[in-house]
Order: structure tokens, then sequence, then C-alpha cells
């Protein structure tokens, strides 16, 4: 589909069908979704593929009972880094090195850079701003699934404590930012005829 047009066609999916994505166009949109810019390029956020419906069925109850948690075809978790810009900045500086077959030692001077601009923030305050380079891949995976053909919903309706206990992510220093369903909608999903309501250009934007 062309943009506008599946932009469109795409609504936040309440009920899914019991279609399977395939893995390849799964593989497809994870990718897609890395590619997505962030601040210097650290992406300091990773995605939880969450399969196992036996896990499903445990994050349910921290998703207030939105089942569409154990009936869509994919589960997706945006899991933020938790453990400091130092560790952020050296993830990233070794994907560089590994890329460019560099040594590490020559990306001195960056990563001196990268600490002296971010190193200034709180860990709740790199932890907040990694949120908010989540939510820019969130918004890339839902445009990227919609031109696929793909249903999605994002969920920020979740507890994130529970997410982060469930999915073990308190150990590899991640915690919950947010959740996304990805499936093929049910044709009894009502939601999906009911007229996308939004503000004209002249109402959206504003000119300076």
């Amino acid at each position: 589909m062309k943009l506008l047009e599946a932009l469109n066609w795409r609504y936040a999916v309440k009920q899914f069908s019991e279609d399977i994505i395939p893995d390849t166009v799964i593989a497809d949109l994870i990718r897609a979704t890395s590619l997505t810019p962030s601040c210097y390029g650290l992406q300091p956020y990773q995605i939880i593929q969450v399969n196992d419906r036996s896990v499903r069925e445990k994050l349910l109850a921290h998703a207030w009972g939105q089942d569409k948690v154990l009936e869509c075809s994919h589960l997706l978790v945006f899991a933020v880094s938790t453990a400091g810009i130092e560790s952020i900045v050296d993830r990233y500086l070794r994907q560089q090195a590994h890329i460019n077959d560099e040594p590490i030692n020559a990306l001195e001077d960056f990563r001196a850079y990268l600490i002296r601009t971010l190193g200034g923030k709180s860990n709740p305050q790199v932890i907040e701003w990694a949120h908010r380079q989540a939510y820019i891949a969130l918004g890339n995976l839902l445009t990227s699934a919609a031109v696929s053909g793909i249903d999605t919903c994002p969920m920020e309706g979740i507890d994130p404590v529970g997410f982060d206990q469930v999915l073990g992510l308190q150990s590899l220093d991640l915690t919950t930012s947010v959740a996304c369903t990805l499936g093929y909608r049910n044709t009894e999903d009502m939601q999906a005829h009911k007229p996308k309501v939004r503000f004209a250009n002249s109402d959206f934007l504003r000119e300076v």
C-alpha cells in the first residue's frame, strides 16, 4: 500500500484473528524498527518478542485484562536500558567498532564527547530519555506494519513493573516502556469499520 492509504487503513485493533504473521515478515518489521533514527544512533532500548503462551498468560494480569495479549499473532515489548549512559554508550561503540572493523580505542574521543554531552543527566533522566527514543521506534514499527498490511495495537495500558517481573527484565538492566500487539484483524472487530477521527491540516498545523 502507498503510505497515506496504509495509514488510513490502519487502526488500533481490538480483536485479532487466529492467522499468524510469517516469520520473514516479522523479521523484516523488526529490522525496519531497528533502522529507526535515535539520538547519536545509541538505540537505548531493545525489543522483547514474547512467543511463549504461558508467559503471555502471566502478562495478561498486568495488561488490564486486554486479551489481545493472548490473541495476537506476535507480542512485542519495548524495553529501555536502566544501566546508565556509560553502559549505553559503550554498548553502541562496541557495535560501531565491529561494523566499521576498527579498534575500539580509536573511538575514545567520540566516547568522551558522548559522555560529556549526555552524562549530565541523572539515571532517572536517562531512563526517561530512553523511553522517548523507544516511542520513536514504536511509531516506525506501526507505520512499517501498516505499509506491509499488518495490523497492530500499541499498548500503554499495561503495568510496566508487572511486565518487568514476568519477563525478568531487572536482571538484564532493562525496564518496560510500551508493548505492541501484531497480527491480522478479526472480521468481527467493529472498530475496523468506524471512521478515523483526526483533525484536518487547517486545525492541526500552525505555520510560523
